[in-house]
C-alpha cells in the first residue's frame, strides 16, 4: 500500500505496527508515543496523526480531532482534511466545509479527496450548483481519480443536466478513447438531449470515434443526423457533415450503407422544394463529393446522376473534376439504383407541392396525350401503375419520366394562371368582405329598429296604465269620505282614514290595474314574437344567400329566443300581487286642515260636536285633489316595469348576438385570407424563386433519373 493510499484510507497508522505483534493499535501507538518522548529530540506529530486515525476508525471523533489539531509537519494538510471528515461524521457540515476549503496542498490525491468530500457535502445539502463546480474542478486536475467521472455522470443524469452530461461524455470519450463513453453519448442524443446544442460541437468526438470504431461512428452519426433533421437545424447540420467528411480519410473497405442512405434521404429533402436554391447551392459541391466517397459501386449511379443533373441546371456551382468523375462513374459502374417507385414518389411530391400552391394539377397530368381519370390524389399511384402495366421495365421508366417532364413544363406555365387565380381570389374575398360588413350594418339597423318597435309598444301600454292610475286614484281617495261617520273616533281619524285610503288603492291596483296590464303585456309579448319572427326570417334569408355565395354551409346563425321566454316569466312575476309601500296621504296639511285636525283632537271627546267634525272631514276629503298622491302611486307601481323597459335594449341585443358573432367571425377569416393572398401576390413579385425554385429542384431530380435511365438503357441494349 503506497503512502498516499494509506493516508487516503486512514491506514497510515499501520506503518507503526509490527505485523507479527497482535497488540491493539491504541496500546501499540501509546507505547511508541511513550518511547519517543524519552528521546532528547523527539517528534510526536506522526504518532499523533496515526493515533487520530485509530480513534476515527473507532468513532471516537472528538479524540481524533484533538490529535489532528496539533499536527504541524508535512502531514498537516492531511490532518486538516481528516479533521473535516470527523466534523462530517459529527454532522458539523459548516465546520467541515470551511476546513476543507482552507486546505492548501500540491498533492493531486489530497486535492481530489477534498473535492470528493465537498461534492458529497454539497449533494447532502442539495446545493447542486456547488457540487457541479467542485466535481468539474476535480476532473480538470485529476480525471482518472477513482470514480470521479462516474460520480459526475450520475449527478448530471439524476438532475436532468443534459448539457453537462453531454460535455462530460464528449470530453471523456475523446480523452480516454473509450467506446463506452460514446455509447453513453449516443443514449443522450437518442433521448433528444442534444437538440439545443450546435451541431458542429460533435464534429471532434465523431472524428475520434471514427478512428477508434467505424461501426460505432456510423451509429452515433445516425443518431445525430436524426436529431438535427428538423427544419431550423437541418442546413447547419449539412454544413457540419460537409466539414466532417471532408476531413475524414474514408476507407471504402468498410460498409457505408447506413451513412449512404442518410446522405440520400437528406438529398431528397434538400431538393424537395422546401429550401431556396441560394440557401443550398453553396452546400452541394462538398455534399456531392462526400456522398460519392462513401457510396458503393451499386449506389454510385444514383449519386452520379444527381451530380450531373445539378450541373445541367446550375453548371457554375460544381467543380469540373467532380462533374468529370460523375460522367465517368455513371457509365462504368453497375447500375443498382433505378427504381420505378422513386419516379412515382417524385411525381407525388410534385402533386403535393402543386396542392400547396392551390394549382389544379389534375388538368396538367396526362399519359399518352390523354388526361388521367382521377378522383383524388390517393388514386394516382394505382392509376399510373395500371397505365404502365403493359410496358417493359425500361419503357415504363421512359414513359413515366416523360409524364413527369410534361407535368413540370405544364406547371411552369401555371405561374401566370396562379397569379391570376390569386388576383381573382383576392377580388372575390374583398367583395365578400364588403357584403359581410354590409350585412353587419343591416343587422345592426334591424336590431335597433326592432328594439325601437318593441319598446314603443311596451311604452304605450305602460303609459296607458299610468294614465289610468292618475285618472282613477284621486276619485278613489275622495270616495273614502264615506268612511267618516258621526260616531268616528276623531282623535285617531287621521290614521284610520290613511289606512283605509291605502287599502282601497291596493285593492284597485290588484283587482283592476294588474289584471288589465297583464293582459296588455301578454298581447305585447305576442307582438314581440311576431317582430322577432320577422327578424329570424330576414336572418335566415341572409344566411342562405351567403352560403350560396360561399358554396358551403359556412354561416349558421340562430337567434336567442330564450329572451322571449325570460320576458314572459318576468311579466308573470311583475303582474301578480304588487304591494305598494304605504303612503302618508293626510300628512301634508293646509291651514284649514290643520285647524280641523286640531279641533278633532280637542272637540272629539264631546259627542255633540261629532256631527260637525264629521261634516267638515267629509268636506275636506271630497274636495281633495290628490294629484300628487296619484302620481306617487303610479310611479311606485310602474317602477319595476320601467327597470324592465330600460333593460330591453340589452335583451334585444342578446337575441341578435349569435348572428353578429357569426358574421364578425367570417369577416375576420376573410380579412386573414385577403392578407395572406396579398402576401402571396407580393411574393410572386418580390420573390419569384418562391415558385420557380421548387420546380427547378423537381427538374433536377427528374434529370437525375434521366441520367440514370440513360445508363440503364445502355446496359439493357448491351445485354
Amino acid at each position: 500500500m503506497t503512502y498516499e493510499v494509506q493516508l487516503t484510507n486512514k491506514k497510515y497508522y499501520e506503518s507503526f505496527l509490527d505485523k507479527n505483534n497482535h497488540i491493539h493499535p491504541v496500546q501499540a501507538l501509546g507505547e511508541i508515543y511513550y518511547q519517543e518522548q524519552k528521546n532528547e529530540l523527539y517528534d510526536l506529530s506522526s504518532i499523533r496523526f496515526a493515533q487520530g486515525e485509530v480513534y476515527f476508525h473507532h468513532k471516537d471523533y472528538e479524540s481524533a480531532i484533538f490529535k489532528w489539531e496539533s499536527i504541524r509537519n508535512e502531514l498537516e494538510p492531511w490532518a486538516k482534511k481528516n479533521t473535516a471528515d470527523a466534523y462530517m461524521e459529527l454532522g458539523l457540515l459548516t465546520n467541515a466545509e470551511d476546513l476543507y476549503n482552507s486546505i492548501v496542498s500540491d498533492s493531486p490525491v489530497l486535492n481530489a479527496e477534498i473535492g470528493l468530500k465537498l461534492f458529497a457535502l454539497y449533494i447532502d445539502r442539495g446545493n447542486i450548483e456547488r457540487a457541479d463546480k467542485v466535481i468539474k474542478r476535480v476532473i480538470s486536475v485529476n480525471p482518472d481519480y477513482k470514480n470521479v467521472t462516474e460520480l459526475a455522470r450520475q449527478l448530471y443524469e439524476d438532475h436532468g443536466d443534459w448539457k453537462n452530461a453531454i460535455e462530460l461524455a464528449v470530453n471523456e470519450g475523446i480523452r480516454t478513447e473509450s467506446v463506452q463513453w460514446f455509447l453513453t453519448l449516443k443514449t443522450y442524443v437518442d433521448n433528444g438531449a442534444a437538440v439545443n446544442m450546435p451541431s458542429d460541437y460533435f464534429e471532434k468526438p465523431l472524428v475520434t470515434l471514427y478512428k477508434m470504431n467505424q461501426p460505432q461512428f456510423e451509429q452515433l452519426l445516425s443518431s445525430l443526423w436524426h436529431c438535427y433533421e428538423k427544419e431550423e437545424t437541418f442546413l447547419q447540420w449539412i454544413k457540419t457533415i460537409n466539414h466532417l467528411f471532408s476531413n475524414l480519410e474514408i476507407n471504402n473497405e468498410h460498409n457505408w450503407d447506413t451513412t449512404t442512405l442518410l446522405f440520400q434521404q437528406a438529398y431528397h429533402r434538400l431538393i424537395s422544394g422546401s429550401y431556396f436554391i441560394k440557401k443550398i447551392e453553396p452546400l452541394m459541391p462538398a455534399y456531392f463529393k462526400n456522398w460519392l466517397n462513401v457510396a458503393s459501386d451499386q449506389q454510385a449511379p444514383s449519386i452520379c446522376g444527381a451530380i450531373l443533373a445539378w450541373n445541367d441546371y446550375l453548371p457554375t456551382s460544381l467543380p469540373a473534376p467532380l462533374v468529370q468523375e460523375a460522367e465517368t462513374g455513371i457509365g462504368q459502374r453497375i447500375n443498382g439504383g433505378s427504381k420505378l417507385e422513386d419516379r412515382i414518389e417524385l411525381l407525388l411530391n410534385i402533386v403535393d407541392w402543386a396542392e400547396e400552391q392551390h394549382i389544379d394539377w389534375a388538368q396538367s397530368l396526362n399519359i399518352n396525350g390523354s388526361q388521367l381519370d382521377l378522383e383524388n390524389k390517393e388514386d394516382l399511384k394505382s392509376v399510373i401503375a395500371a397505365e404502365l402495366e403493359k410496358e417493359t421495365a425500361v419503357n415504363r421508366e421512359e414513359k413515366l419520366l416523360l409524364v413527369i417532364r410534361n407535368f413540370i413544363n405544364s406547371l411552369l406555365e401555371k405561374r401566370v394562371e396562379q397569379e391570376n387565380f390569386l388576383l381573382d381570389a383576392k377580388k372575390w374575398n374583398e367583395e365578400m368582405l364588403l357584403k359581410m360588413n354590409g350585412a353587419i350594418n343591416q343587422l345592426n339597423d334591424l336590431q335597433q329598429d326592432k328594439s325601437r318597435i318593441i319598446k314603443k309598444i311596451f311604452n304605450v301600454r305602460k303609459e296607458e296604465v299610468r294614465d289610468s292610475i292618475l285618472n282613477n286614484v284621486p276619485g278613489i281617495l275622495r270616495e273614502c269620505a264615506d268612511y267618516i261617520k258621526d260616531d268616528s273616533d276623531f282623535k285617531n281619524i287621521e290614521n284610520e282614514l290613511n289606512d283605509e285610503m291605502n287599502l282601497r288603492i291596493q285593492q284597485y291596483l290588484n283587482e283592476s290595474i294588474s289584471p288589465r296590464f297583464k293582459s296588455q303585456l301578454q298581447e305585447w309579448i305576442s307582438s314581440t314574437v311576431e317582430v322577432f319572427s320577422e327578424s329570424e326570417k330576414f336572418i335566415e334569408e341572409m344566411q342562405e344567400g351567403f352560403n350560396a355565395l360561399f358554396g358551403e354551409e359556412r354561416l349558421k346563425m340562430e337567434c336567442d329566443i330564450q329572451v322571449v321566454k325570460d320576458w314572459r316569466r318576468d311579466i308573470n312575476r311583475m303582474t301578480g300581487f304588487v304591494p305598494i309601500e304605504k303612503i302618508n296621504i293626510l300628512k301634508k296639511f293646509t291651514p284649514a286642515q290643520f285647524i280641523l285636525k286640531s279641533a278633532g283632537k280637542l272637540l272629539g271627546a264631546i259627542p255633540k260636536n261629532n256631527k260637525l267634525l264629521s261634516s267638515q272631514y267629509k268636506k275636506m276629503i271630497e274636495n281633495g285633489e290628490f294629484h300628487d298622491e296619484a302620481k306617487l302611486v303610479a310611479d311606485r307601481f310602474l317602477q319595476q316595469f320601467e327597470l324592465f323597459e330600460r333593460s330591453m335594449d340589452r335583451d334585444v341585443e342578446m337575441f341578435f348576438q349569435q348572428p353578429f358573432d357569426m358574421l364578425s367571425e367570417v369577416v375576420g377569416e376573410l380579412e386573414q385570407v385577403i392578407k395572406q393572398t396579398e402576401n402571396d401576390l407580393n411574393a410572386f413579385k418580390t420573390n419569384p424563386e418562391h415558385f420557380q425554385d421548387p420546380l427547378t429542384l423537381f427538374e433536377i431530380r427528374h434529370r437525375q433519373y434521366e441520367w440514370m435511365n440513360i445508363d440503364l438503357v445502355h446496359l439493357t441494349k448491351k445485354q
